[in-house]
């Protein structure tokens, strides 16, 4: 038997509004909300070094066409320099935070805690930099495949789809995380393609839903509620990945610990020993 696909995505709906799902969509507000102002100070900075005059003296920066062509320029606190290094730095913070509350979300909902975030801190630093180099590594393959003749790329893809889950979970390594992933896959391509498609379809209904808020709201009321959706749409991918997971526990590693094993059957699929 194969992934049961809409067991995972009602695994998905439920965790994510338990009280520790909705946890985590506000901590991804958060870092959503950063990673804007980032990526504005970025466009700022990268703006202010064409329009500083050469022999300035002032420690502003003045962005020229944001307030129009005969207003004065716009005076930011930041000289260009300062602003681009300031916005690489949050960068950086972003990515890193983003990374590693992806690896406590991922531990969490593949858990059965519903109530409070399980084991946050455990082993945080090196499962977010073994996360940071495993995505590196995916990445790398899947492009190098997708060039190939894009059937590899996804390919490629789905084998490694579990990696961050057997970081978050196991504490692996990158090499082992990997190619775990892919040992859990084998055999469940077609479903899990099927899916990956899934998510896909989730996340593209609610990008329109957005932008038609933002036609009738304005950009900026339009900028917050996509960070919120954003949020709330990452967490239930994280959450259905983990409802998928623990199928795929269950049939490969049946002792391994969260192996769904007859645990609310009716609802998320049966394991039994026909799937083994």
């Amino acid at each position: 038997m194969s992934l049961n696909i809409g067991s995972a995505v009602r695994y998905g709906f439920d965790r994510l509004f338990e009280r520790n799902g909705l946890l985590l969509v506000g901590v991804f507000v958060v870092v959503g909300l950063l990673g804007t102002v980032a990526s504005q100070t970025l466009t700022v900075g990268s703006a202010g070094f064409g329009t500083q005059p050469t022999g300035g003296t002032g420690g502003m920066t003045g962005i020229p066409g944001l307030m129009g062509a005969e207003e004065t320029p716009l005076a930011l606190p930041l000289d260009a320099g300062a602003a681009l290094g300031l916005g690489l730095a949050l960068t950086l913070v972003g990515a890193v935070a983003g990374e590693a509350l992806r690896i406590v979300a991922d531990r969490t909902f593949v858990s059965e805690a519903t109530e409070q975030l399980y084991e946050p801190s455990r082993n945080i630093v090196m499962a977010t930099l073994f996360g940071i180099v495993a995505g590196i590594i995916a990445a790398v393959a899947v492009f190098i495949g997708t060039i190939l003749l894009v059937v590899p790329g996804i390919y490629i893809g789905l084998g490694l789809f579990f990696f961050r889950q057997e970081i978050a979970v196991f504490d692996k390594g990158p090499v082992d995380a990997l190619a775990d992933s892919w040992s859990l896959a084998k055999g469940h391509r077609w479903s899990l393609f099927g899916f990956a498609v899934v998510l896909v379809v989730v996340s593209l209904l609610v990008t329109a839903a957005n932008f038609v808020f933002i036609l009738i709201a304005g950009p900026i009321a339009g900028s917050v509620v996509s960070i919120l959706l954003g949020a709330f749409v990452g967490m239930f991918s994280s959450a259905a990945t983990a409802g998928a997971y623990r199928q795929l526990l269950g049939m490969k590693r049946p002792d391994a610990q969260f192996a769904l094993d007859s645990v609310n059957a009716d609802r998320y699929g049966d394991i039994d020993e026909e799937w083994r």
